[in-house]
């Protein structure tokens, strides 16, 4: 399952640890391994069509990369151990044309990623919800988490926080 960008990118770390130009602003960081990565028990993705899946698998990756702090470099290293199913057979089919670019940053991986699992078109609609939220059926509690989780998405619609008290208040109904 190593894919030919990992290890491309693994050798390239073994060939700048023997030569002594590993540092963990470079990327590479003797606590970042993929046996510390595996005990932190990451999350595997299989790309169900749930974009909060995708978005959710992100986060948590980028929580375990902080606590093992992980930089870029390391961090594109180890994602696609996760990956499972047609999620594979996708990333197989990318990473060609990701190599010919140049190398791969955190950032880049991210981007490809969203694209193909939490396009703009899902983000779209997801900032149409926040704009049409309303409290409805749902208690305060409800409605406030659902506020707070749709709110990322429309960041210029409560930019301070008079903004955002307002529209959480137009929706209380």
């Amino acid at each position: 399952m190593v894919s030919t960008l990992l290890e491309k990118q693994v050798e390239q770390g073994n060939y700048q640890k023997d030569k002594g130009k590993q540092s963990e602003s470079s990327g590479n960081n003797k606590e970042c391994t993929l046996e510390k990565f595996k005990k932190l028990d990451p999350p595997y993705f299989k790309g169900t069509g749930d974009p909060d899946e995708a978005e959710d698998w992100i986060n948590k990756l980028e929580k375990i990369f902080a606590a093992m702090k992980c930089g870029d470099e390391d961090r594109i290293r180890f994602p696609t151990f996760m990956f499972e199913g047609q999620v594979e057979y996708w990333w197989k089919s990318i990473q060609p044309r990701l190599l010919e670019r140049a190398s791969l940053s955190w950032a880049k991986f991210v981007e490809v990623f969203f694209e193909k699992y939490f396009s703009d078109v899902v983000r779209d609609r997801k900032v149409l919800e926040f704009i049409k939220l309303e409290q409805g059926d749902l208690s305060v509690d409800q409605y406030e988490a659902r506020f707070i989780e749709l709110s990322r998405f429309a960041p210029e619609l409560v930019v301070n926080d008079l903004n955002k008290a307002k529209k959480f208040k137009r929706g209380l109904k």
